[in-house]
C-alpha cells in the first residue's frame, strides 16, 4: 500500500491511498482521505456529470483500519447540485472545493 500523509494540525491530516486488497478486486485508490479527529473521509475527484455509487467502491477499506471511522464519502465531480448516491456516499459540486 501507498500512502503519502501531509499533516495540516494535530487533528487533521490529507492522504491517498493506492493499492491491492482481498476486499475489492484489482488495484484500488481513493484521490484523497481527509482524516479529522479519527474520522477518515474519503474523497474521489472525477470529471464527470453523472455520477455513481461504484465509485466509492474502495471506500469500505478504510474500515479495516484500526481505531479510526470512515465518515460520509464524496464524489467531488461536475453536477449542479449535492446527489445523495447512497446513505454514505454523496456527489458534490465542484464549487465545494
Amino acid at each position: 500500500m501507498k500512502c503519502f500523509r501531509s499533516t495540516i494540525d494535530r487533528n487533521r491530516a490529507i492522504f491517498y491511498y493506492r493499492g491491492r486488497d482481498k476486499l475489492v478486486s484489482g488495484e484500488n485508490e481513493i484521490d484523497l482521505i481527509i482524516e479529522e479527529n479519527g474520522v477518515l473521509y474519503p474523497v474521489e475527484i472525477k470529471m464527470t456529470g453523472n455520477p455513481r455509487p461504484d465509485m466509492g467502491r474502495a471506500n469500505p477499506i478504510l474500515d479495516r483500519i484500526p481505531e479510526k471511522k470512515r465518515g460520509t464519502g464524496v464524489i467531488l465531480c461536475l453536477i449542479d447540485k449535492i446527489t445523495w448516491l447512497r446513505e454514505n456516499l454523496v456527489a458534490l459540486p465542484l464549487e465545494y472545493l
